[in-house]
């Protein structure tokens, strides 16, 4: 019943829509939330930047897990003329809907402004309706993502304060013990995508460790002009790593991720110090 009716729904297909819903689809890529983990990072709070990180990284990971759990094929497997974009990996539960439920529910929550509502909402709807209008996503995947989400929201709202307050305790022994659990789940998978997950957490909070310890990071309290700048910064700083210096070193994806996770969350704060306007 599911797949008649994302076949219905294909037969309303124009070519405005599917590229505005390809366009959509961006935001379901790792270039989104490179652009997204600095902006909240140098814009807002770096305080905010590292629960963005650590929620972008974990919740991958548990849609990662989720997903080999329930091993449900993606309709496009069935019917190939169903996708309009290029997706691998199982079906449930779709991790754009579980991933936009998430940072939604954070963004109607902490900033309860009636145009964060308005725009959490219509991100939500939004995200769930184009999976389902390219063809990678049952219903069911989008309402399961959406749950996951908000279940993942639930408990990162009742423990993040309890989380940070005994992490900054002890950094090193919290370190160590991350990299511990993590590397044993990679054994147990035996993946490349959840290497790949792994790898950017690890190495994330190998930039948030040594940028505590020496107090690395730039001061939140400043113009939204001089933040703005210092974006615009780390920006180019990800757009060199990405054009110059992958293609100049023929570096595979692991490396160039990792790159640009330790150049947001350790290089990038004291370059951008020593330039008098910005620090």
């Amino acid at each position: 019943m599911q797949l008649y009716w994302l076949q219905l729904l294909s037969n309303y297909r124009t070519p405005f829509f599917n590229f505005f819903f390809k366009i959509i689809n961006l935001f379901d890529t790792p270039h989104f939330f490179f652009f997204l983990i600095p902006f909240i990072w140098f814009i807002v709070s770096s305080k905010w930047g590292i629960r963005l990180l650590y929620l972008t990284f974990t919740n991958g990971l548990i849609n990662f897990l989720l997903k080999q759990i329930f091993q449900v094929s993606r309709p496009s497997n069935i019917d190939p003329d169903l996708a309009l974009v290029e997706v691998g990996g199982f079906s449930f539960p779709s991790g754009a809907a579980q991933y936009s439920m998430l940072f939604a529910c954070i963004l109607i929550f902490y900033h309860s402004k009636t145009w964060s509502k308005a725009l959490g909402i219509s991100f939500i709807l939004l995200m769930g309706f184009s999976r389902l209008y390219l063809g990678v996503h049952y219903p069911v995947d989008i309402l399961g993502g959406w749950i996951f989400g908000f279940l993942i929201f639930l408990i990162f709202k009742k423990n993040t304060l309890k989380i940070e307050k005994k992490v900054s305790s002890s950094p090193t022994l919290y370190l160590l013990l991350l990299i511990a659990i993590v590397s044993l789940l990679n054994i147990l998978l035996l993946s490349k995508d959840a290497l790949l997950l792994s790898s950017m957490l690890i190495f994330g909070s190998f930039g948030v460790y040594f940028s505590k310890k020496y107090n690395l990071y730039l001061k939140d309290h400043k113009p939204y002009k001089i933040k703005f700048f210092r974006y615009t910064g780390v920006l180019l700083g990800i757009i060199g790593i990405d054009l110059f210096v992958v293609n100049a070193l023929y570096l595979n994806l692991f490396l160039i991720t990792n790159i640009i996770i330790l150049w947001v969350t350790l290089f990038a704060s004291p370059i951008i110090k020593r330039i008098r306007y910005l620090k």
